[in-house]
């Protein structure tokens, strides 16, 4: 979940990078000079030595002032972006994803962003359209209105059933 600030800054705005130096993927920024979400992922260059080893994928118009949620799916050379559950763009890239086994980095001191960064899940396996959707609907406080229900009616049950009591006599 990210909550953007600010439209624009002088340089792009560091999000999240997994893995240091040459060895990254992916790397996320939001635009410096408009309000587009930037994706870099590094290609396997043992698969293919003439593929270029980076990617850029680019979202237009990531609202300002507002939650917007990110979601990647990573699947050998297939990259599939959803904001707010809904895709939004899909690359099949010409080699697979580069693993790497670095450190997570969130809002890099040099270009930082300017916002709010919620919820982070980075895990070994995709979800489906449904659990993505599972996921936003849950919202960047991790509650969703169902959620909320079942936790008053747990929390309240005694009061609930004397209340039932009372209106079934």
């Amino acid at each position: 979940w990210l909550y953007v600030q600010q439209e624009h800054k002088q340089r792009d705005q560091h999000i999240l990078t997994k893995g240091n130096g040459n060895n990254y993927q992916p790397s996320i920024h939001i635009s410096g000079t408009n309000n587009n979400l930037i994706i870099n992922v590094q290609k396997d260059s043992t698969h293919d030595t003439d593929v270029s080893l980076h990617e850029t994928i680019e979202i237009p118009d990531i609202p300002i002032k507002r939650w917007v949620h990110l979601y990647m799916n990573v699947e050998h050379s297939s990259v599939n972006i959803y904001i707010n559950s809904h895709l939004v763009k899909s690359n099949i890239l010409q080699a697979p994803i580069k693993n790497n086994t670095g450190d997570i980095h969130i809002n890099n001191d040099a270009t930082q962003f300017n916002g709010l960064i919620s919820k982070i899940l980075y895990s070994n396996y995709s979800k489906d359209n449904k659990g993505i959707e599972k996921i936003y609907n849950k919202g960047p406080y991790g509650y969703s209105i169902t959620d909320l229900l079942k936790d008053l009616y747990t929390k309240h049950k005694p009061d609930f059933s004397k209340m039932f009591d009372v209106c079934n006599r």
